[in-house]
């Protein structure tokens, strides 16, 4: 009878450290996961900072002058950019259409998740501004809203 305990408990305890292992493994994917897609919006980001076509974006929607001339709020989205009343089209000034997405793959090729151009382009506008704004992703990632960050408290 304490032979067959034995057998059990051990039984028992190589399925909790098995079980352990898996959890660990898949945890050990998810935070791969989660810095490749960090990296890859870094990446857009970057691209998105250093594009004329951005600076254009933000000329229109700050009436001529971002660096003094900050919208309240901004918001990015499908089909263009909205801030200070003044808007930027896309399709109106013949903008690739921002409802794609990039794949993030990982080493092996296999998709891990996808970046949009809207979070990144908000990201963009955010880190040229000075951070001067808090960034809210809507949950389908495809709607952006750039509210101004506070600068007095009482």
């Amino acid at each position: 009878m304490l032979v067959l305990l034995v057998i059990i408990v051990t039984v028992v305890v190589c399925v909790r450290m098995m079980k352990k292992a898996d959890e660990d493994i898949q945890e050990e994917e998810r935070k791969k996961s989660n810095e490749l897609q960090e990296t890859a919006m870094q990446k857009l980001v970057h691209e998105y900072v250093n594009s004329d076509l951005v600076r254009e974006i933000l000329n229109v929607i700050c009436d001529g002058n971002y660096y003094s001339n900050f919208p309240k709020s901004i918001h990015v989205d499908l089909y263009g950019v909205l801030g200070n009343g003044n808007s930027y089209t896309f399709s109106e000034h013949r903008v690739a259409d921002m409802s794609w997405w990039r794949d993030v793959t990982n080493e092996d090729g296999t998709v891990k998740s996808q970046i949009y151009p809207c979070v990144a382009l908000a990201e963009a506008f955010n880190y040229i501004l000075g951070n001067n704004y808090d960034v809210k992703v809507d949950s389908d990632d495809l709607d952006v809203w750039m509210e101004r960050k506070p600068t007095r408290f009482l």
